[in-house]
């Protein structure tokens, strides 16, 4: 529902031909806001795990890496992104994954989840500052994927799962 308000997608009830709003003011203010919202970065602070020169010069060292990698126009859509899924939907999921074939030996990087593919434990707490990984046990994505992909990633369990999907026509293992 929030999603066809943003879109304008309103329908005046009241009116008999059904006709769709024009002026959408919702989304103006929706895209308004996440602009503000994620126009300036903050500002990251690395402390030195001790007082000596060497952890101070090395706090710099990381905390310039981290302002270059903040600020590269991916993340700050990757953050536009989340802020519109916070407003649609009501919460926003970021899935941090090592890529072993990004730069010279691997690096992470963080997918948006649509949420509504995205499922938290039915025992997670929510603190004052929302949920975070800090405070569910399980966070799950609902992927869909060919029956031959998953059977790829998983051959030790590629004859239990053909059981479990065989049917007299085959009809099931296509997807």
């Amino acid at each position: 529902e929030n999603e066809d308000f943003w879109l304008g997608k309103q329908v005046d009830p009241n009116l008999a031909d059904n006709k769709q709003y024009v002026d959408n003011v919702i989304y103006q203010d929706t895209e308004h806001r996440i602009n503000l919202a994620s126009g300036r970065m903050p500002d990251l602070i690395v402390t030195p795990g001790n007082g000596s020169l060497e952890g101070r010069e090395n706090a710099t060292k990381v905390e310039r890496v981290l302002d270059i990698d903040l600020s590269t126009k991916e993340k700050k859509r990757l953050i536009k992104n989340g802020l519109r899924h916070n407003h649609l939907y009501r919460i926003g999921i970021g899935k941090a994954c090592w890529n072993p074939n990004k730069g010279k030996f691997g690096d992470y990087e963080i997918n948006l989840v649509d949420p509504r593919k995205g499922l938290i434990s039915h025992s997670g707490r929510i603190p004052e500052d929302g949920y975070t990984a800090d405070n569910c046990d399980l966070i799950v994505e609902t992927i869909e994927e060919p029956t031959a992909i998953v059977l790829a990633k998983f051959p030790q369990k590629r004859q239990q799962l053909m059981e479990v999907l065989s049917t007299a026509d085959g009809s099931r293992l296509a997807s």
